[in-house]
């Protein structure tokens, strides 16, 4: 017989401050789930409470499928051991902290959130403190890597169980650091702890994610949480700082809240980390980059626009923290060519510029088509829409960002409800006179844009970024802007 190996269930239950069961806790643990559609036998099954799904619900499926007990915030009619807490999401990240063995405590751990930036700033940390030679983990939108290849990321932030494995992995690949962004849900649901962060930084708080947070405000107070809740005590001699945007007023405003050191960043305002000489192009970028007594040190950032310039003060000021040379923050702010979805270029060997970028809000909407064309005769033509089912107020205030472009084709976003056709109107409503086209079909609007793009233009897609699907009218369809892009290009092309 195949010995079980686990934790002790009752050694899990003393991590939890308040709880009752109804019956006596013994055995082991073999793992911990929230998911009844892969529980394995032997785990302990948390029922989490969700806007569309409530976990209560799969309980009997869960225990179907061997789940040793569940954690419930309600005794329910099945045939299990129940543990009762007054929150299960709470006691999730408790108990998992504990099961894997409280990684966070061995690694450097960096936290990036904001409204833009999150996923860019973290890419040029991790090619940063690579210049150390040792292994970096990355967590974020695009994928999860902590050892090995990359791995697909559902969410921004991992439920709480799932970075704990995450953390897990990466101590135990002996990385020196783990660079995650950190999103305003995670925070306001609880999915991490600011306390175990060394590093935190904020790019930006703009509008977003009012459908879940309900107000600026709400959301504005989730991302605090990451420098207000920030412990001061040290990991050996890792250092603890807040890194902050002094360029956004909201987030500098954080700074006397914060419960470390404070360090700033930023280009049209006093900072402690600032770039002069900036020269930005569709091919990139050029600046002095000033660090706290260090002389001025020129940078090549192969991506485009002032926006991806502050992502890199951002890096920049976590590369001098952590003790990496100038020339190794220099150095690894050049070899970060590309970010998926993020700025990224699209050549197919065409005689103007196609970009595809994640922008789907006001703010990095306007910032995206900041970026000019080379070709002073050139123009800017954009691709974008607003996604179905979340913050309606947001998308006039979208049509008022793309008015920096010069045409503007007005397309369809994920829609898994409402109409097209009225979130293209609302979008458009923001728009009013300015040159646009509405063509609901994602592939008609990227195909149109590109076959109206005249030399020295700029075609930017957004809105999608690295993403692989499109929801569309009840289905998720195989998608990306990205090979849409390059199979119009060739095709053209080839004419």
């Amino acid at each position: 017989m195949q010995e079980v190996y686990g934790v002790e269930l009752t050694a899990l239950l003393a991590l939890l401050p308040r709880y009752e069961v109804n019956a006596t806790p013994i055995g082991l643990v073999s793992g911990l789930g929230y998911n009844s559609k892969t529980v394995k036998p032997g785990e302990l099954f948390f029922c989490l409470r969700g806007n569309l799904l409530d976990g209560h619900d799969f309980a009997a499926e869960a225990v179907g499928q061997g789940a040793a007990a569940l954690v419930v915030e309600e005794f329910l009619p099945v045939e299990a051991l129940q543990i009762r807490v007054p929150d299960s999401r709470t006691a999730l990240f408790r108990v998992g902290r504990a099961f894997y063995g409280n990684p966070a405590a061995a690694l450097g751990l960096v936290g990036v959130t904001g409204t833009n930036g999150k996923t860019t700033t973290t890419f040029y940390i991790r090619a940063i403190l690579a210049q150390a030679d040792h292994p970096i983990g990355l967590l974020g939108t695009v994928y999860n890597q902590v050892g090995g290849r990359p791995e697909p990321s559902a969410l921004t932030t991992p439920e709480s169980v799932d970075l704990w494995e995450l953390l897990a992995r990466a101590r135990d690949q002996r990385c020196q650091w783990v660079v995650m962004e950190v999103s305003s849900h995670a925070l306001a649901m609880g999915r991490v702890d600011p306390a175990d962060f060394d590093l935190s930084i904020i790019t930006n708080i703009t509008r977003d994610h009012f459908d879940y947070h309900g107000s600026y405000e709400n959301y504005l107070n989730a991302k605090a949480r990451l420098v207000r809740e920030m412990s001061p005590e040290p990991k050996g001699t890792l250092p603890k700082a807040a890194i902050l945007n002094a360029d956004d007023p909201q987030v500098v405003a954080l700074a006397p809240e914060a419960s470390v050191p404070v360090i700033t960043y930023g280009l049209d305002h006093p900072a402690d980390v600032t770039a002069s000489e900036i020269a930005t192009g569709v091919d990139g970028s050029r600046f002095l980059l000033h660090l706290p007594g260090a002389t001025p040190f020129p940078v090549y950032l192969p991506m485009p626009g002032r926006f991806n310039v502050s992502n890199a003060l951002a890096a920049a000021a976590v590369g001098w923290l952590a003790g990496i040379p100038l020339s190794g923050i220099v150095d690894g702010l050049a070899e970060c060519r590309t970010v998926p979805g993020r700025a990224e270029r699209i050549d197919e060997g065409q005689d103007f510029h196609v970009m595809v970028d994640f922008a789907h809000n006001p703010d990095a909407l306007a910032k995206v088509v900041s970026v000019r064309p080379d070709s002073p005769t050139g123009r800017t033509i954009l691709v974008f829409g607003a996604e179905g089912g979340k913050d309606k107020g947001k998308r006039p205030e979208m049509g008022r960002a793309a008015r920096g472009a010069d045409f503007v084709l007005i397309t369809s976003d994920n829609m898994p409800k409402e109409s097209p056709e009225e979130v293209a109107r609302q979008v458009a409503e923001g728009l009013g006179d300015h040159p646009h086209e509405v063509i609901l079909n994602r592939r008609e609007a990227i195909e149109r844009a590109i076959g109206m793009a005249r030399t020295g233009d700029l075609v930017i897609i957004a809105g999608k970024g690295h993403e692989q699907t499109w929801v569309y009218a009840g289905q998720r369809i195989p998608f990306d802007d990205r090979d849409v892009a390059r199979e119009t290009l060739r095709r053209i092309r080839s004419v």
